[in-house]
């Protein structure tokens, strides 16, 4: 489970800030004039590390072993949590469950938040 727009498996590695996608590609220009359009390919010094990421990314695709489920709030995350759970119960140790969720992801508004300390 993943919170909308957060990194994720595979893409983190591109992140915006840290590591932009955009950067290791390049405009090949060399086929202008004909028939066809310029092309995008990959940077020469960045392949392997893409070359090596995608080789992963399209056999954990092909062999169906990595689900991602999207949630937006605290309360869908305890839902599909209670789900998923309850969906995994009969796998027992065959399964993993990864969750990557920070509280610090969630911003509570200040009126409805309780306060019990006594104050």
């Amino acid at each position: 489970m993943h919170r909308q727009f957060s990194l994720q498996p595979f893409s983190r590695h591109y992140s915006h800030s840290t590591n932009p996608f955009l950067d290791f590609l390049v405009i090949d220009h060399s086929r202008e004039g004909t028939s066809s359009p310029a092309e995008i390919c990959v940077a020469c010094n960045m392949r392997a590390d893409v070359l090596d990421i995608l080789t992963v990314y399209k056999v954990v695709q092909s062999v169906g072993t990595l689900h991602t489920m999207t949630f937006i709030t605290v309360d869908d995350y305890l839902w599909l949590l209670r789900a998923v759970s309850q969906e995994l119960l009969i796998l027992r140790r065959k399964a993993i469950y990864y969750l990557a969720a920070a509280v610090s992801d969630f911003l509570l508004p200040r009126q409805k938040v309780r306060c019990t300390s006594g104050r």
